[in-house]
C-alpha cells in the first residue's frame, strides 16, 4: 500500500545540531559532509539562510543539497531564494510546479531529486497515490489526481524542459497565459532544470533520514 510506503515520509534531513550523518562523500567536491559543515559553520549567511529553510520546509534540518551548497555562502543564498521564489510562490499551485519537478528528476533519472521533490510533496498535502503513480512514470493517471486548472501547468513546465524542437505545439500552449504567467513558468522550469543538473553534477548523496518508499 502506499500510505504504508509513506510511513517516515516526514523524518527530517540532515539536521544543523551535526546529529546526521556525515561522513556521506559529496563526490564532485571530494568532501564529506562534515567536512563542509566544519568549514561552513561559522558563516552567519549560511546561519541565516540555514534557518529560513527549515522554517519555510517545516524541517528542523537541511537538506543535503544545500549542506553542500554552503561552502559557496553567495550561491547558497541564491539558490534558496530561486527555489523559493519560483517553486514556492506566485500565481500557480506549488503541487503542480513540484509534480512536475517529481516527474522530470524521474526523467532525468536523478534519485537525489527524486526523493526531495517527494518528499516536499508530501508534506505540502499532495495524495500520496499522485506521488506513487508520478514515481512508476505514470504520469496521464496522476495527472488526473490533480484539479483540473493544474494538469496544463504540468505538462508545460515538462514540455518547456524539452528541447523547442521538441515541442513545435508550445508557442500555442504558453500563449494560453499572460506574460508575467509565462514567466513563472519558464522560472519554474529552469530551476527545477538547474537544480537536477547541480545535483548530479556535484554528486550530492541522498539524505539518510530521508524516509521516502516509493517503489
Amino acid at each position: 500500500m502506499v500510505g504504508e510506503e509513506l510511513v517516515g515520509v516526514s523524518a527530517c534531513f540532515s539536521p544543523l545540531a551535526q546529529s546526521g550523518p556525515g561522513d556521506q562523500l559529496v563526490e564532485g567536491l571530494g568532501l564529506t559532509l562534515a567536512e563542509i559543515d566544519a568549514l561552513t559553520g561559522e558563516d552567519p549567511l549560511v546561519a541565516k539562510t540555514f534557518d529560513e529553510i527549515g522554517e519555510e520546509l517545516g524541517l528542523s534540518g537541511v537538506p543535503n543539497l544545500f549542506r553542500t551548497l554552503a561552502l559557496n555562502p553567495e550561491e547558497l543564498r541564491a539558490t534558496w531564494q530561486r527555489f523559493k521564489s519560483h517553486l514556492l510562490a506566485g500565481r500557480f499551485p506549488i503541487l503542480a510546479k513540484l509534480t512536475a519537478g517529481l516527474a522530470l528528476a524521474r526523467q532525468e533519472e536523478c534519485e537525489y531529486m527524486r526523493r526531495l521533490f517527494g518528499h516536499l510533496l508530501f508534506l505540502y498535502g499532495a495524495d500520496p497515490n499522485l506521488l506513487h503513480l508520478v514515481w512508476q512514470g505514470k504520469l496521464v493517471e496522476a495527472l488526473e489526481l490533480l484539479p483540473v486548472e493544474e494538469r496544463p501547468v504540468v505538462e508545460v513546465m515538462l514540455s518547456l524542459a524539452e528541447e523547442p524542437a521538441d515541442n513545435p505545439g508550445l508557442d500555442d500552449r504558453l500563449a494560453e497565459y499572460d506574460a508575467e504567467e509565462r514567466m513563472e513558468l519558464i522560472l519554474a522550469t529552469l530551476t527545477l532544470s538547474e537544480l537536477i543538473r547541480l545535483v548530479k553534477r556535484l554528486g550530492v548523496p541522498t539524505d539518510r533520514e530521508l524516509a521516502l518508499r516509493v517503489v
